[in-house]
């Protein structure tokens, strides 16, 4: 989320419903024709569009919404001029801060696109094999497992990264 924004990983998960229809038909082989799922799934998209993208008329949203921005972008400029002040003369963005800011971005849009496949995949799986599985042993499993892959990410990112802050 960070690495992305807030717009534009809601933006992403607006693929949900098209994924979870796709992966109904041919992995749970339902019948997911139709106008019910076509408005439902256009209602769907359309009502997370519109929050994704929402900008207020007349009201104090432009302006927070242009502070927020300048926040973000001081963020990023102080960091840029950290990494530079410690590399050079701190007069342009270095290369290697380039490459960073754009690495960081792809792995921004990777980590969103896998959050909506994973999401809808789980919730496949869950459908599959867990019918005799109560509310509360399937939330446990799905975020327990979740919780756990997150900690194996956060430790290899760790190890690979040389410690993080």
């Amino acid at each position: 989320l960070k690495a992305l924004g807030a717009k534009k990983t809601v933006f992403v998960d607006a693929l949900k419903p098209f994924l979870a229809a796709a992966l109904a038909r041919f992995i749970l082989h339902e019948e997911v024709l139709g106008l019910p799922l076509v408005a439902g799934t256009l209602l769907t998209t359309a009502g997370v569009l519109l929050v994704a993208l929402e900008k207020s008329a007349g009201d104090a949203e432009p302006a927070r919404d242009a502070a927020i921005d300048e926040v973000e972008l001081q963020e990023v400029q102080s960091l840029v001029v950290e990494e530079d002040a410690a590399q050079g003369d701190g007069s342009e963005p270095s290369a290697s801060t380039v490459a960073n800011s754009q690495r960081t971005q792809r792995v921004g849009w990777l980590c969103a696109i896998a959050n909506v496949t994973l999401d809808c995949y789980g919730a496949v799986l869950t459908k599959q094999h867990a019918s005799e599985l109560s509310t509360w042993e399937i939330n446990a499993m799905r975020f327990g497992s979740s919780g756990l892959f997150l900690l194996v990410v956060c430790l290899l990112a760790r190890l690979w990264g040389g410690g993080g802050r």
